[in-house]
């Protein structure tokens, strides 16, 4: 997946330098035309990989939110369970957990 990735600082170095070699160089006026439009190609798809990153990026913490509000909502929903296990009341739970009172008399169904 690395190799998706371009960097125009890294990866084209040596046109770089050899454009600040001759660039005054009548003869390179050519070269550098070509290393301008080269350039905004490399840019192009640097844009777009950047993108890609970003929403690939994007898209695990999505996930990652989305995990914890899951392990949250099982957490509390256990320590519910257990609550009922131990006798207490539905006012009780309601107010450690938030559950609402609907909630826990369909725990307490199961």
């Amino acid at each position: 997946m690395a190799d998706k990735y371009i960097n125009p600082f890294t990866d084209f170095g040596r046109f770089s330098a050899a454009i600040q070699e001759n660039f005054d160089e009548e003869e390179n006026k050519d070269l550098l035309g070509d290393f301008i439009y080269n350039f905004s190609q490399v840019r192009q798809q640097y844009e777009a990989s950047l993108k890609h990153y970003r929403d690939i990026e994007n898209s695990l913490e999505l996930q990652h939110k989305a995990g914890k509000k899951e392990g949250k909502e099982e957490t509390i929903l256990e320590i519910a369970k257990n609550a009922i296990e131990e006798g207490a009341n539905d006012n009780f739970i309601a107010k450690i957990t938030g559950l609402t009172l609907a909630q826990i008399a369909a725990l307490r169904k199961k």
